[in-house]
């Protein structure tokens, strides 16, 4: 599967160096290994760390690339926040209809 990201984001890589760098290192990215960790805990709090490895020989005479992601959040109070949105927009709906 090539990475192909939507022309919006395309233009907000051109103003953003690190982001277009690492657009052009993931278009042609032949990956030799992914891993992915989860880490929850009991109050919500939640990590996930994502490593992709490999190379793309379109990009930078094909050097290899290790590229990761970090993302902390947490998931009790995000799913606390959808389940009132969603209630408020029932209960919006319901009124103007």
């Amino acid at each position: 599967m090539k990475f192909q990201p939507t022309p919006e984001l395309r233009n907000v890589a051109k103003r953003t160096p690190g982001l277009d760098t690492a657009f052009k290192a993931l278009e042609n990215l032949q990956y030799s290994q992914l891993n992915i960790g989860v880490d929850y805990q009991p109050d919500g709090s939640t990590r996930l760390n994502t490593r992709l490895k490999g190379l793309n020989p379109d990009w930078n005479a094909g050097q290899r690339i290790e590229f990761g992601i970090n993302i902390e959040e947490n998931l009790l109070q995000l799913i606390k926040a959808l389940q009132y949105t969603n209630k408020l927009t029932r209960s919006l709906e319901k009124r103007y209809r």
